[in-house]
């Protein structure tokens, strides 16, 4: 019998779920995984691999046959006691929400959207879309990581159980760059020759590249001497199973970030220095990441005039 249903649609909200199973002692549980694609798909599966979790349904997005499916689940699922969304934000996490009745709601951590659907929940402050059809879930609760202020609706996610699953490790030499879309802004050239620079100072440079770029782009990248990691799970995830510590994580943005602060304090004990790569597309993120201890590392690079013709507004690079 089902009695925790979970919604999720990356493997950063996978990793807080299992979190807050954990956290909770939640037994009989059922999680929704919808994906867009066999890379997402493939991700998401060795991220739960990895973690040792079961009782996986996997949905594919599209567009009207998932509501359609979801339909048909809440007349099987009718009542649970925990009803977990991965995103707020999200019309089909929201629209299974509404459909299903339950104990208590909560919201994991997607990264850096966190802030935003609290300050959205507060206010009530709804997506076009979302405010003509459905509601926020009522006394939602944040499983997160972040500072969101006092209140009884904040629990406090602490990663007890990555920490648990870390091994014993040897530092290195190695540095990492988490990877993101941000060519799709400053242009594969100008995201090319950063990297090429980054892969000279550092004695052993690995790109660990966002599940949404380019096989096309991540070839351009191997082409260019490059090294792009194979890895499908979670970084996160990938940083507490391995056997080794990397001296330097670097990056443009990345809602990793958060979580790679938390367990750099509390499980690798800082060793690991962490940097970021400033744009000026995202100078108004590049303040909390100096808040978190995260430092700015400047290179001397002249980026070539780029068009961007694109409408990002619903296409974050970094989600």
């Amino acid at each position: 019998m089902i009695k925790n249903l979970y919604i999720i649609s990356s493997p950063l909200q996978l990793v807080n779920i299992q979190e807050l199973i954990v956290h909770e002692n939640l037994k009989n549980n059922l999680i929704i995984v919808l994906f867009m694609n066999q890379n997402q798909k493939t991700h998401i599966e060795q991220t739960s691999f990895a973690l040792g979790i079961k009782n996986i349904l996997y949905v594919r997005r599209r567009k009207y046959l998932a509501y359609l499916y979801f339909a048909l689940i809440a007349l099987k699922v009718r009542k649970v006691n925990y009803f977990v969304l991965g995103h707020l934000l999200d019309n089909h996490h929201l629209f299974l929400c509404f459909l299903i009745k339950k104990n208590r709601s909560v919201l994991v951590d997607d990264g850096s959207v966190t802030p935003e659907s609290f300050s959205r929940y507060k206010n009530l402050s709804y997506p076009n879309f979302i405010r003509k059809f459905i509601k926020f879930p009522s006394n939602l609760y944040f499983f997160t990581s972040y500072d969101l202020g006092e209140s009884k609706n904040i629990m406090k996610n602490e990663f007890n159980n990555l920490k648990r699953l870390n091994k014993l490790k040897k530092k290195s030499d190695v540095t990492y760059f988490i990877g993101s879309r941000v060519y799709q802004r400053i242009g594969e050239k100008n995201h090319i020759n950063i990297l090429k620079k980054l892969s000279e100072l550092n004695k052993e440079f690995i790109y660990f590249p966002h599940r949404r770029e380019s096989v096309k782009f991540l070839k351009k990248l191997e082409n260019s001497g490059i090294t792009v990691s194979k890895g499908n799970i979670a970084f996160e995830v990938m940083l507490i199973k391995s056997d080794i510590i990397p001296s330097k994580i670097i990056g443009f943005i990345s809602s990793a970030y958060w979580n790679i602060v938390e367990l750099n304090k509390f499980s690798f004990n800082g060793k690991i220095k962490l940097y970021f790569v400033p744009l000026k597309y995202f100078e108004s993120d590049y303040e909390n990441l100096i808040r978190l201890g995260i430092e700015k590392l400047q290179l001397n690079i002249r980026l070539e005039n780029f068009k961007d013709d694109h409408d990002y507004k619903y296409s974050s690079v970094w989600n």
